[in-house]
């Protein structure tokens, strides 16, 4: 009688503990039936005749995040656009890109054309619960020479121009996320223009040169904005820049050891200004009442502007919007390095 006691009890315990194991497991089970990681690559290329003229590219994009690079020939093609989906979560099983978006390529001419955009009737915030990441990895050939148009409605946008890269016109428009601009040692032969809603705008020029007369506009509505200017050499044609904030930090950092480079920055509405370093600049109006800055533009310009080519910059904040600063740190040696 005690062994069959014995006995009851101990197979009372194995059956607790199987159904203690057994119900989570069928319940894990049920619930990741249908997770899944799927990971999907589409690559398409443009290897035209003629690589002389200037080519055009367009881009159209819902979400995703953009680099574009440059490579040297040898190379068949001209232009190759890597596109990179990774799907993962709960109902994703079974589940492509071909579910939720479009992709268009244009490439029968030296105009280019990519859209990336949501197929009709789709739910964005059910495909951004998929989609743990969407990138695009665009590779330009370095001896082409390239018009580069942007719309972007979420994502960020990273250019960067190496040494003695060609580049005409840049146009930037992006509605969520952060825009890189980075020229360094390059030939710019063509305007700059970007515009992010929500997000920052980074744009360094690094010992660049023009072959035209050029013109910069950059603008944010809430986020922060950075020019960064480093010369050593001749730019070869003039510059004039526009940037603007609504909410946010305006930034400029700029330095000049030319002679032949001229500078001139012109700051509009100056209520908040932090903490600022200036060398071998003129300052007009010298004696303004602090009070009164963000009334009128302020001006700072080198000692030997215009010069032979110069920068002409000039920077707003919107009103005089207390959530709006600027912050600058200039530098002119006027000397030949």
């Amino acid at each position: 009688m005690k062994k069959k006691a014995i006995f009851a009890i101990i197979l009372t315990i194995i059956v607790f503990f199987s159904g203690l194991f057994t119900i989570p497991i069928s319940i894990l089970t049920e619930k990741f039936f249908d997770y899944g990681l799927i990971n999907e690559t589409r690559s398409f290329y443009y290897s035209p005749i003629n690589t002389n003229n200037t080519k055009e590219l367009n881009l159209n994009i819902a979400k995703s995040e953009v680099v574009i690079k440059y490579i040297h020939p040898p190379n068949a093609y001209a232009a190759k656009i890597e596109v990179f989906f990774e799907i993962s979560g709960a109902n994703a099983l079974g589940k492509s890109y071909q579910t939720y978006f479009n992709i268009i390529w244009e490439n029968s001419s030296s105009t280019l054309n990519f859209t990336l955009v949501y197929k009709a009737g789709i739910d964005p915030i059910e495909a951004i619960s998929l989609f743990s990441n969407i990138s695009i990895i665009i590779s330009l050939r370095a001896d082409v020479t390239f018009d580069i148009n942007a719309i972007i409605n979420e994502g960020n946008f990273d250019l960067s121009i190496p040494f003695m890269v060609p580049i005409n016109n840049i146009n930037v428009n992006l509605d969520i996320g952060n825009i890189d601009l980075n020229y360094v040692s390059c030939i710019i032969g063509g305007n700059i223009t970007g515009k992010v809603r929500l997000g920052n705008i980074n744009f360094m020029a690094y010992n660049v040169q023009f072959t035209r007369n050029t013109a910069w506009n950059l603008t944010i509505d809430k986020g922060d904005l950075l020019f960064d200017i480093t010369q050593y050499k001749d730019i070869g044609a003039n510059v004039t820049g526009v940037g603007e904030i609504n909410i946010g930090e305006l930034r400029v950092l700029y330095k000049d050891y030319n002679p032949d480079i001229g500078a001139l920055f012109i700051f509009y509405h100056m209520f908040n200004v932090d903490e600022d370093y200036v060398e071998g600049f003129n300052i007009l109006p010298p004696d303004i009442d602090e009070s009164q800055w963000w009334l009128t533009r302020f001006l700072l310009y080198t000692f030997d502007f215009p010069g032979l080519n110069y920068y002409n910059i000039s920077l707003y904040k919107l009103s005089s919007n207390p959530d709006a600063q600027y912050v600058y740190n200039l530098l002119n040696t006027n000397s030949t390095i």
